[in-house]
């Protein structure tokens, strides 16, 4: 359906004004490369039968390295929406899993929104090092950081996603709402709490097919010793992208309060 982007990188003049029965989302893009990003959403959302308005935005407090002033033309602020009210809010991952929460500068900032979020949002989805992050102050359920990457595409319970994280959500650490996916080796890797109209997807459903490609040649270029992404790359040698449509499957069940299934 019609996803209309009201700012950020990718949106256009034509996409600014908004009709009465388009939901109103919030993005709270944590990405380094924003605009991809914004284009990798924006794919998912227009696979669904849903029309939504996007409003990008990023704390107030962050420090962005790179097109700062590009991006503060962009984007709003978590600041600048506090007497706003949205139908869902989407937080996306960040490089930020084997940082300490108390060295991100932004993260008492986080926190506050976590807590705004409770009465001005009506859904929310959390994914990668956002579910991390959430996870620690909703209480649901506690991550852990480890030093071994969890890179590659993982399939549990018929869900199929591309990983790329430094953490884990021990199964047993599930203490609110349902574990929809997950194994002892990789975790939970989807929880629904349908009281609170709350996913948490810890890897990524927006990822194009060459990303995880495009991470394992860059860290090989940096020396870092990481091993090749696990059931990604075909006898062939090329990547094996299949989780698409169920991104779209699963995101299009958020939007309408679904339990979410692998379709």
């Amino acid at each position: 359906m019609t996803v209309q982007l009201l700012n950020g990188f990718t949106a256009k003049e034509s996409d600014k004004t908004t009709y009465r029965q388009t939901k109103q989302l919030l993005v709270l893009n944590l990405m380094p490369n924003r605009s991809v990003t914004e284009q990798q959403f924006t794919s998912l959302l227009g696979g669904t039968d849903v029309d939504v308005a996007v409003t990008f935005a990023i704390p107030a407090s962050h420090r962005i390295r790179h097109h700062p002033v590009a991006v503060q033309q962009r984007y709003t602020t978590l600041a600048d929406i506090k007497n706003r009210y949205f139908d869902g809010v989407i937080v996306t991952g960040a490089p930020l899993d084997q940082t300490p929460e108390q060295s991100i500068d932004f993260w008492p900032e986080f926190q506050d929104f976590m807590r705004w979020q409770v009465d001005h949002i009506a859904r929310r989805l959390f994914v990668c090092w956002g579910a991390y992050a959430a996870g620690l102050v909703t209480k649901d359920f506690l991550p852990i950081k480890q030093n071994d990457k969890i890179f590659g595409v993982t399939e549990t319970q018929g869900f199929i996603m591309p990983q790329s994280r430094y953490f884990t959500i021990p199964l047993a650490n599930v203490d609110t709402g349902q574990v929809i996916a997950g194994d002892m080796k990789t975790g939970a890797t989807i929880i629904q709490n349908q009281q609170t109209r709350t996913v948490y997807v810890t890897g990524h459903y927006e990822y194009g097919p060459n990303n995880l490609a495009m991470e394992f040649h860059r860290d090989q270029r940096r020396g870092l010793l990481i091993a090749e992404p696990t059931g990604y790359f075909g006898d062939d040698g090329r990547p094996m992208a299949h989780w698409h449509e169920q991104g779209i499957h699963i995101v299009e069940q958020w939007l309408k309060d679904e339990e979410i299934t692998n379709g």
